[in-house]
């Protein structure tokens, strides 16, 4: 008996997560018109998981990018989603096509703030004046948002660049609000797995 269509969860260049179904299941047929529609919830419900798990985990200075995660179908015939705000819900998520079968079913979750991949842990940068705060930039407070969200405090090195979340104990007046590699700790531990099983589970039973 072949084994039941399952849903994907891995991660793209530029920290994008894309999950969907597999191309095996498509290959050998398994996706009847009642699992394309489980399917859809399924994946649907798993993007809203991952992006307010995102949210909640990542850090928060302004909001902006907290406030910038999207899903986007990749999937010709897929619905447009309308932007959202943290917290995430279904509306922000768009509707997978149930009418092409031979395609793999799949929606990209990104982060579209210019500051990305800073956020994510993924490129260096200089974090300290004149660099930051930033005086010129109306939309970056010279305080985060949420005191409650500064992880640790310290100081950085002043003469290369580092990571975001890359600072050293002692008094310097750096702070985070999320751990140095959050993200790519969130991606590799079960966390992540487990937004994507809890997410096709609320599709399932949606149906039942």
């Amino acid at each position: 008996m072949a084994a039941n269509p399952k849903l994907t969860g891995f991660t793209t260049k530029g920290g994008r997560r894309v999950l969907g179904t597999r191309k095996r299941d498509v290959r050998l047929g398994l996706l009847t018109d009642e699992l394309m529609v489980e399917i859809n919830d399924g994946v649907r419900n798993a993007a809203v998981q991952v992006m307010n798990d995102l949210g909640k985990k990542g850090p928060v200075w302004s909001g902006e990018f907290r406030d910038n995660w999207i899903a986007v179908s990749k999937q010709q015939g897929g619905s447009v989603a309308s932007s959202g705000s943290y917290p995430y819900s279904l509306s922000n998520v768009p509707q997978l096509s149930l009418e092409q079968k031979e395609q793999v079913r799949k929606i990209e979750i990104t982060n579209t703030s210019k500051w990305a991949k800073y956020a994510l842990d993924l490129q260096k940068g200089r974090f300290t004046p004149p660099n930051f705060p930033r005086p010129k930039d109306p939309d970056r407070p010279e305080n985060p948002i949420d005191p409650g969200k500064v992880v640790k405090t310290g100081k950085r090195n002043p003469d290369s660049p580092t990571f975001r979340g890359e600072i050293s104990g002692g008094s310097g007046g750096a702070r985070i609000t999320a751990p140095l590699d959050w993200y790519s700790t969130y991606l590799k531990g079960g966390e992540f797995k487990k937004s994507l099983r809890k997410g096709l589970q609320m599709g399932f039973k949606g149906k039942k």
